[in-house]
Formats: C-alpha cells, structure tokens, sequence
C-alpha cells in the first residue's frame, strides 16, 4: 500500500456557525489568512484564530463562561471556549502516478466531514468515535498538482431515530469539540487488498486471518514471533480467508499479552498487523478467557485528561496508565460512552488489559460498522456495549439486535447492551 501523507499546514477559512451540507464545494475566500494544521483540535488553535481576520466571524460555544464561586442551584458542567461550526480546509498535493484502487484516508474528524478532490464531490461522513475514508472514483485524480477541499463541522449530530449522539469525547466540552484530531493521507492500494484481522475460534482449535479486498489475488501470510518467522501459507486466489492451528502458539491473557506479527503480502502490496489469540466467550453467567473462568477486575475510563484535555495520542502515555492500573490489581477497562484511540489499544495490546468499547449514546449502525472494522484489529478489546443510561425501548431492542449480530458476525468479541 502506497501512502501520502496529508498532515500539515491547510489553508482555511470559517462558513458558518452551522454544518455545511451543499454538495457544491465551499471556497475559501482570498481575504482569508488563516492557516490551521493537521491534526489538531479548534480548541487548541484559539490563538490563531483569535489574530486572524476572521476572529469576529467565529462563533464559540454559548455555554462558555467565566466560572464564579461560590455558585447555588443548578449548575452547568465545565465549559470551555470552544469555536462552533465549520470550517473549510484546502490544500494541494503533487502526484507522480496514480496507480490502483486510491482512498482518502482519515485517522479521525470531529463531527462531520464533506470532502471534493480537483472539484470533485467524493462523499459526507458522519460520526467522531473512528476512522474512516472515502473511496476516489476513476478519473478525478491526475499526475501533476491536485488539490482537496473539506468541509468540517462540530455541530451536535444525530443518531438512532434522530435522537443526539451524546458521548465523552465530545460532552466533556459540551458537545463543541471540533477539528481533524487523526492523520490524513492518500492511500493507493495496488492490489486491492484493503485490511486484515486476526479472530480466535471460540473453542480455540484456530485462529482464523481474514482479508478485506485483494479479490481473485494470491496473498501469502506470514507470522513472525520477534524477528523469527514461524508460520507461511498461501491463500488461493479464490479465497479470503485462511484458519491456522494454535498448536504451537501461545494465548494472550492481560498476565501473558503475547503477541505475534502478521505478515499479508501480495505481488504488489504488503499490510503488517501485531495480534494475539484469545478469546472471551460465555458459559452460564460464566466469562471465560481462553477457556478458563475469568473474573473482570474492572475500572471506568471517563475520558478524563487534565493536561491535554482531548484524549492524547502518545502510546507511551497510555502505556503508563495501564502499568499503574494494573500495578493496583486491575484487568481491565470499561471506557465510558467513548472508542479509545488506536494508541490506547496499542498499548492495551502490549501491557495485556482487556477492554470494553463503548460507543456513545444513540450511535448510527453506519458508525458501528466504522467502529467494529476499526477495533477488530486489536487484541485487548473482547466486549462492545452500546452506550450508558440509555431507555431501551422496543425499537431501540431491534437496533440493538442489529448491532449485536454485526459484532458476532464481523469481530470475535462479544456485546452487552
């Protein structure tokens, strides 16, 4: 897979204190002077906002206030000076070639995305708690100078039957976080082959590498333990998948995390996954954790961090947190109404602590499937719940039955509603 990065200085310019919805694209306008970088949150740009010439456009968050003690009555969660509504991004990229299937890939926005390439409209999305992309169709790309355009905005979203999307990662700001927290890059994959995940049998006979794209090409795995190749097969070109034995393999627990690298290669491409062998599976009201009864040892992640304020992306300061967790007699973590990002479960993976995913309330399906695709790729995570304090009634059941049947048929975890 041939990546290009996106990550920089963008020119930028504010539309509204709203979303922008048109499909025609926004222009930025030549008075504006703003630049932002990518990734970064709004919040955290306040200073160059407030020295742009658009510093009187910008709506920031009503419910920002100086707080005054002592204070009687209702009081309002902490607000923050949070700017609001959408902003456009622009900037240009040099192509050499343009070869194979090609993607535009983004490790996270913050809430909604419209994207355009060379004036061209490529698609919307909707949601915060993952990554995502948009496939590039033929013909818009060219060699030479390209240049993409998107639209981001923090307005509330809604979800499930129009009700708001309500989670930590945003209500911790009163719902106006904003900005492209994650990398974005151009993705060519040559092959076709778009992603791999590992899933454990549930009576731990195999596990079982499972591919996404590369269709009707032979793909050779390869499953190293350190830098000592310990496993190779092929997979028939009419195959998307391949089961191999655990005889021989360890299992990853939170006190054994041993962990594997896997290898998919193609004539053209190559994607490299660490993984582990495990499985969390049900018997009675028993849990087990590779057959054996497990008991959860369980403490709550409320998306609390007093330095950076959004969840951080430095692995080694997750990895930190885990070892003091685990260091107090935790095995795990219940993560409150908020997808942990990819370096959380990264250092989950390497630490060895099991985790419990939990979207926020009111998810759309189209993000859980965004979710799932995304967190499958990791070991430490073995349960999916769909929010907190939720009223469940009859027609959210049906939602939720869907959303289950989506986790056991597309990861090997299990879900709690």
């Amino acid at each position: 897979m041939k990546t290009i990065s996106l990550n920089g200085s963008w020119r930028a310019d504010y539309v509204s204190n709203t979303q922008y919805t048109e499909v025609r694209e926004p222009c930025i306008k030549k008075s504006s002077n703003l630049t932002l970088p990518v990734p970064g949150y709004w919040e955290d740009m306040t200073d160059i906002l407030e020295k742009s010439a658009l510093s009187e456009k910008i709506s920031y968050n009503p419910l920002y206030t100086i707080q005054r003690y002592p204070q009687t009555g209702y009081v309002n969660d902490m607000a923050l000076k949070n700017p609001v509504g959408c902003f456009v991004y622009q900037r240009t990229f040099e192509l050499d070639r343009v070869c194979g299937d090609a993607a535009l890939w983004f490790g996270g926005i913050q809430n909604r995305a419209s994207a355009w390439i060379n004036g061209k409209y490529i698609g919307e999305h909707e949601g915060y708690s993952s990554s995502f992309s948009f496939d590039i169709p033929d013909g818009i790309l060219k060699n030479g100078e390209n240049t993409v355009t998107l639209a981001v905005s923090n307005t509330r979203l809604s979800g499930y039957m129009k009700r708001p999307i309500s989670g930590l990662t945003s209500r911790a700001a009163n719902e106006c976080t904003g900005g492209i927290y994650g990398d974005v890059e151009l993705r060519f994959y040559e092959d076709t082959l778009r992603d791999v995940w590992v899933s454990t049998a549930n009576d731990l006979s195999h596990f079982t590498v499972r591919c996404i794209g590369g269709e009707n090409i032979e793909k050779t795995v390869r499953i190293y333990d350190g830098d000592a190749e310990i496993f190779n097969a092929d997979i028939k070109s009419a195959d998307d998948s391949i089961s191999i034995p655990t005889d021989g393999f360890e299992f990853w627990s939170p006190d054994t995390p041993k962990l594997y690298t896997l290898s998919l290669e193609t004539q053209n491409q190559r994607l490299t996954r660490r993984f582990g062998i495990r499985r969390l599976s049900v018997s009675g009201t028993k849990l087990l954790l590779n057959g054996e009864p497990y008991y959860f040892l369980g403490t709550c992640e409320h998306c609390y961090h007093p330095i950076t304020v959004h969840p951080t992306r430095d692995k080694n300061y997750y990895i930190n947190v885990i070892k003091t967790l685990k260091s107090l007699g935790f095995n795990s973590i219940r993560f409150h109404t908020y997808v942990p990002p990819v370096e959380y479960m990264e250092a989950a993976d390497e630490v060895g602590i099991l985790i419990e995913v939990e979207t926020p309330n009111n998810t759309t399906y189209a993000e859980w499937v965004d979710i799932v695709k995304m967190v499958r790729r990791y070991t430490s995570p073995m349960i999916y719940s769909s929010g907190n304090e939720m009223v469940i009634d009859e027609d959210y059941i049906e939602h939720l039955r869907k959303c289950a049947n989506l986790v056991h048929t597309e990861s090997d975890s299990l879900f709690s509603p």
